[in-house]
């Protein structure tokens, strides 16, 4: 009976282990969200292409 108990508490003490470090990791700051959110860097990093003006712009 003893025996079940440490297990019970050992394997409870590693669940929460488990679940505490996946916590602290989904917290870290989404270096693609940053950057994708950030509209002046987007812009920075592509230029457009210049298109010739053909007949017909207006």
């Amino acid at each position: 009976m003893k025996s079940q108990h440490k297990f019970l508490l050992s394997f409870l003490a590693a669940l929460i282990a488990v679940l505490y470090g996946f916590s602290v990791f989904a917290a870290t700051t989404n270096k693609c969200i940053q950057c994708h959110t950030n509209d002046a860097l987007m812009k920075s990093m592509h230029k457009p292409p210049v298109l010739p003006k053909s007949e017909g712009e207006g």
